[in-house]
């Protein structure tokens, strides 16, 4: 979470709900809305609460 900043951008879908989305902030440059989460997802969806996702075509995990 040091590495990511809440942006105001937010989609709904109506089968999870509202994603917020957040910048990676990196050395290297920001990566705005390179991630999100269903921080309260409706309740079909609870399970993904809390958890975060990257877009695979701006972000590299990578483990050291």
């Amino acid at each position: 979470m040091a590495f990511l900043e809440k942006t105001a951008s937010a989609t709904t879908c109506p089968r999870k709900g509202v994603a917020s989305y957040f910048t990676v902030c990196v050395p290297s440059g920001d990566m705005p809305d390179a991630a999100w989460s269903y921080e309260t997802p409706i309740a079909a969806a609870a399970v993904i609460a809390g958890h975060i996702a990257f877009y695979t075509d701006r972000v590299t995990v990578e483990r050291l």
